[in-house]
């Protein structure tokens, strides 16, 4: 069988029936199925795999590869893969990465939460200290530490029993005993919006 190079392969597709002549060569027709069915397996596989993450938190943005916008559901899986636990209520789906806690508790490397309305994230959270905005502000971080790095709140909350909120417009963070446990990001956010809840404004 005469070669066919790539650049004839790309400027005269009939040359891929040289590959092809089973009736003629089928050992070569063998090899050259055999070679478009391994890289195809090779580029789905590698489209499934999520992307490496710098874990920085841009407010209002994203958290490592997972963004606001523009994202879907499709968006979601090319950059983060498969979530390891779904939950649905309503309008909004949660999508949760990460190991599951030592106790049996959910993931919450990375909490995604889809308004299905829109198939667009309505907010993406994190519990983990790798994922930090640039200067090193994150879980772990002092509420003092937040204030001086954002300056002032939209609002504030405590339930006095050492649960609290620091609401900035696009992102905000839930504290323990004056430590931050979890940050979210929204691609904007009113005082409105934490005016509920078992720790509210």
């Amino acid at each position: 069988m005469q070669a066919v190079t790539l650049s004839e392969w790309v400027e005269d597709p009939l040359s891929w029936r040289e590959i092809f002549r089973v009736k003629t060569e089928p050992r070569f027709a063998l090899r050259g199925a055999t070679a478009l069915l391994i890289v195809s397996l090779s580029a789905l596989g590698a489209a499934a795999q999520p992307l490496p993450s710098d874990h920085v938190i841009v407010p209002g943005t994203r958290i490592g590869n997972a963004e606001l916008e523009p994202a879907d559901q499709g968006a979601l899986q090319r950059n983060l893969g498969e979530p390891n636990q779904t939950d649905q209520r309503g309008d909004m789906a949660t999508y949760r990465y990460g190991a599951p806690k030592a106790d049996g508790g959910r993931p919450d490397e990375l909490v995604v939460i889809l308004n299905l309305n829109t198939d667009a994230p309505f907010e993406i959270a994190t519990a983990s200290p790798d994922y930090h905005i640039k200067g090193g502000l994150g879980v772990g971080s002092s509420d003092a530490a937040v204030r001086t790095a954002l300056g002032p709140p939209l609002c504030t909350g405590d339930d006095g029993k050492g649960n609290g909120i620091i609401v900035y417009e696009t992102i905000w963070f839930r504290t323990v005993q004056g430590k931050v446990t979890r940050a979210a990001i929204r691609n904007h956010m009113s005082a409105d919006e934490f005016k509920t809840g078992e720790v509210h404004c």
